[in-house]
């Protein structure tokens, strides 16, 4: 009888932290950090507080019974009972503000190049390889790698081994690119300040992916193009190094520039490789454009030609979606009339 009721218990409390994991990888989605999560739901006055709040909400994401020990006093809540009761209340409120904001634009809207996306990211992953996914400014590259991470993360746990950087002009180096690989499969290990030689952080990368089937996801991958060619280059062969061993593929989100510098030159391993797996998308489709329009509750064919038009230009998506911002804010509602009195502000 007392094991039944021991079974009971644990999978009620299972179930609870399976409803609330998938709630915070669908925020951090959405634009939330943990940091943010630890902030606003409170977790940091949890266990007489202190700045250790961050590594106990990472503990409790990983598995429903870390955190879960017997509490210091009788009849006090365990730390993860105390976690999920904060999380709850926050998520409701969470809610309640979200249904009272009617004018507050959708966070995300799967499209058909997003689709496409995630199909090369399973790609890469399965067969561990190199993949330029490449496509023009504005088409929701960047937009398309948070609802993955959430589906992964919901669908193998928040230990699920893909990680996404992202590359700016200050790290076109080898070393910048591997410190952020390193930070990204083992945050205790960057989180303790500690600047390894490059040799060192290939080491502890080969020991936190080997035998996984990760998946390394490059944002704002343009910028190894576009550096000097000497460490593109020296970058590129380096994170061969971790497809070639087969410990993760590697998916860049570029605008083109990876292959153009690839096969403009005499880099026959890696062109070889880039090649075959190569994704290049044109631009914004109609379809796409129809169901931004869907969500944002805009209709009329005059108001679909208008957004045609404006995806079709510079910017795609990301300047079609600020026009529908624009016009909210300056007068209240979005449609045909709206959208075509901005250009006159």
């Amino acid at each position: 009888m007392q094991d039944t009721e021991t079974k009971d218990v644990y999978g009620e409390y299972k179930k609870r932290w399976k409803q609330l994991t998938d709630r915070v990888a669908d925020e951090l989605a959405q634009g939330f950090t943990l940091n943010r999560i630890v902030i606003e739901a409170e977790l940091h006055l949890i266990g007489g507080g202190g700045s250790c709040a961050l590594d106990r909400l990472r503990a409790w994401l990983e598995s429903p019974n870390a955190l879960r020990g017997e509490s210091r006093y009788v009849g006090q809540l365990s730390v993860a009972d105390e976690m999920e009761k904060k999380l709850s209340a926050w998520f409701e409120q969470l809610d309640i503000e979200r249904a009272a904001a009617k004018t507050t634009a959708p966070a995300f809207i799967e499209t058909a190049v997003s689709r496409k996306i995630w199909s090369s990211f399973e790609q890469a992953r399965e067969l561990c390889e190199l993949m330029e996914i490449s496509a023009p400014p504005g088409t929701g590259k960047t937009h398309a790698i948070q609802p993955y991470l959430a589906q992964c993360r919901k669908r193998e746990g928040f230990g699920c081994p893909v990680w996404h950087i992202t590359l700016s002009e200050f790290s076109v180096s080898l070393k910048s690119v591997l410190q952020l690989i390193t930070a990204e499969v083992q945050p205790d290990h960057a989180s303790s300040g500690r600047e390894d030689k490059d040799f060192s952080s290939v080491r502890m990368i080969e020991e936190h992916t080997e035998g996984r089937g990760g998946l390394l996801i490059v944002d704002e991958a343009q910028h190894i193009g576009d550096a000097d060619k000497l460490h593109g280059i020296r970058i590129l062969n380096g994170l061969r190094y971790f497809t070639d061993r087969k410990l993760f593929g590697i998916a860049f989100l570029s605008n083109g520039e990876i292959y153009r510098r690839v096969a403009g030159g005499k880099h026959g391993q890696l062109s070889s490789r880039m090649e075959a797996s190569r994704v290049e998308i044109k631009g914004v489709p109609d379809e796409d454009v129809d169901l931004i329009m869907a969500a944002h509750c805009i209709g009329g064919k005059p108001a679909r030609e208008w957004c045609l038009k404006k995806a079709k230009g510079a910017g795609g998506l990301r300047a079609l979606t600020r026009a529908f911002s624009h016009a909210r804010r300056e007068f209240g509602e979005v449609n045909h009339q709206t959208l075509t009195m901005l250009g006159r502000l």
